[in-house]
């Protein structure tokens, strides 16, 4: 659901690089997929 993943972006206060890292652990993303994302 996106907005789950909004609001865990917003709980990590918005910070990208934490947010990429989240998205790899918690769905498999890889890293440009968590960059395009993430940015």
């Amino acid at each position: 659901q996106a907005y789950v993943v909004l609001g865990q972006f917003l709980v990590l206060r918005k910070d990208e690089s934490l947010f990429g890292e989240w998205l790899k652990e918690t769905c498999g993303a890889n890293a440009r997929q968590a960059r395009d994302c993430a940015g």
